[in-house]
């Protein structure tokens, strides 16, 4: 089990499900320092669900693409705070860029909301 000081006593809500994938890569990289590292792990992820509509698995890949990207932009890496990293989850999140499915279709305008 992996053990983190900065995980004590944090909590971070995610607003909608897209969060948590664009999130997920930005611990990882936190983490990890290494974003490739990161992409090999959460690709593997979604290639091996079973039973996953393509839908989900177009939303997830780019949901967690875009979390590599502002882990990459902040600068995230093992030396972050965790304000840095949670100002990064912020940052994704606000940003309007991740997709989220409304009615059986990619939303991307109300990701954030």
């Amino acid at each position: 089990m992996y053990n983190d000081s900065r995980l004590q006593n944090i909590t971070i809500v995610f607003p909608s499900w897209c969060t948590l994938f664009a999130a997920w890569n930005i611990w990882i990289i936190d983490f990890t320092s290494d974003s490739f590292w990161a992409d090999g792990w959460t690709t593997a992820h979604e290639i091996g669900a079973t039973g996953q509509p393509q839908i989900e698995y177009d939303m997830d890949m780019h949901n967690n693409s875009i979390g590599r990207m502002y882990a990459t932009i902040n600068g995230i890496s093992e030396n972050s705070s965790v304000t840095a990293m949670r100002k990064t989850i912020h940052d994704a999140y606000v940003s309007g860029s991740l997709w989220r499915i409304v009615a059986d279709r990619i939303n991307i305008s109300l990701a954030h909301q």
